[in-house]
């Protein structure tokens, strides 16, 4: 049993999902977004983040250039492939648990 375990391969080895994809990642953060939005510029990024810069600047966090404008847009497509993201994630967080417990029947 111990030897099927250690042959087990490891949830990094085998998940690629595990590591999002960079457009997912908010430019302010740097983490993963929740609510996603786009600005003038056309990236997206967390709403509460995006909101706490435009307070302070007129220009693009990405771009570094003036904005036209400081509205925000809800980014829907972008939050449903984020939520498939993490359900995919958990699932495969989920099966690999299943496998380790099986092992230690």
């Amino acid at each position: 049993m111990k030897e099927l375990r250690k042959n087990a391969p490891k949830f990094s080895e085998h998940n690629y999902s595990a590591v999002p994809a960079v457009e997912f990642i908010c430019g302010i953060t740097g983490e993963l977004m929740n609510d996603p939005v786009t600005i003038a510029d056309g990236c997206s990024y967390e709403r509460a983040a995006i909101i706490a810069w435009l307070a302070r600047h007129r220009i693009s966090p990405t771009t570094k250039r003036l904005l036209p404008n400081k509205g925000v847009t809800s980014n829907r497509s972008l939050r449903t492939a984020i939520d498939r993201f993490r359900d995919k994630r958990l699932q495969e967080r989920l099966d690999h648990l299943f496998f380790v417990l099986r092992l230690d029947e």
